[in-house]
């Protein structure tokens, strides 16, 4: 008779290895873009969950000691008003190819619901393509995100010069954060966690004077100016520019808040060739309102 499955936070050596080798098979693939020249682990794009165990959910299943995985992250939405609820972000998610269809994924779903519950946070979040499989889970589509294609040559040149971020001290950090577009809802971030993701391979990240942007993560949005913040929408718009061009891009992609100000909203329209409106993620609430999150929006760097 198969033992049942076993759910447990992996600390040994070989089970972070076994963790990261199982999400290297399952996340990176064909449909990935090939960076020139990049050779670096899995964790490395992921450093603020994939460092250690302690946000892994690792499920065990007779002798495969990872047989499916989830990242687990408490984390704080915060309103312009200071208001703040708590959730999980869920990512990494992956079972073995040799294990599929067994229900292991439905086994670990139901631990983190309870792991969730017991915490006092209000509902698991997560970024999928598998809408059928989620759904089935309870997920539910949340927030909007506007995708701005725009061609380089389009977008407007800054009066200043633009120069890498470089070492973000609590002050510099608070500064870039600062020039976001101001929005109902989005997760909370410290300067540590800041500097730390911004060492991220395959990213480019600018600032000038007056704004500043961060292009691609890793495997991942390349070509993606998914996260900035700028003085005025034309100084965040100059900035997407210099990466666009420091990267050696015709056209690019800017995501946004489907809730951002009708001036920067009316500054993205004029540039785009094409603006598309999409679900920011998926939601699970694990009771009471959270309708909040509706008006949310989760910036790049933060989601997992």
């Amino acid at each position: 008779m198969e033992k049942s499955p076993v759910i447990y936070r992996p600390e040994a050596a070989a089970d972070l290895a076994a963790r990261d080798a199982l999400l290297s098979a399952s996340l990176r693939g064909p449909s990935h873009i090939a960076l020139p020249g990049a050779r670096f682990a899995i964790g490395a794009e992921y450093p603020l969950v994939l460092r250690g165990g302690e946000f892994s959910r690792c499920l065990a299943l007779g002798q495969t000691r990872v047989a499916a995985h989830a990242n687990f992250w408490p984390r704080a939405f915060v309103s312009s008003t200071g208001v703040t609820l708590p959730v999980a972000l869920v990512g990494n998610v992956a079972t073995d190819a040799s294990l599929r269809g067994r229900g292991l994924m439905s086994t670990l779903f139901e631990e983190l619901c309870g792991e969730a519950r017991r915490a006092g946070l209000r509902a698991l979040l997560l970024w999928s393509d598998l809408q059928e499989f989620y759904q089935k889970l309870g997920f539910q589509a949340t927030g909007r995100e506007l995708r701005v294609t725009a061609k380089v040559e389009r977008l407007p040149r800054g009066a200043g010069a633009c120069a890498a971020i470089g070492a973000l001290d609590e002050l510099k950090a608070q500064r870039l954060l600062a020039q976001r577009p101001r929005i109902p809802w989005t997760l909370k971030r410290n300067a540590r966690e800041f500097a730390e993701q911004l060492t991220i391979p395959g990213m480019h990240g600018l600032a000038s004077a007056e704004g500043w942007g961060v292009m691609g993560r890793g495997h991942d949005m390349q070509g993606v100016v998914h996260e900035w913040g700028g003085k005025t929408p034309a100084a965040a718009l100059a900035v997407a520019r210099a990466l666009g061009e420091a990267a050696g891009y015709e056209q690019l992609v800017i995501l946004a808040p489907g809730t951002v100000e009708r001036e920067m909203r009316d500054a993205l329209a004029g540039v785009a060739e094409s603006v598309e409106e999409h679900a920011m993620a998926w939601v699970l609430p694990l009771g009471g309102d959270v309708r909040e999150l509706e008006r949310a929006f989760v910036w790049g760097l933060d989601s997992i």
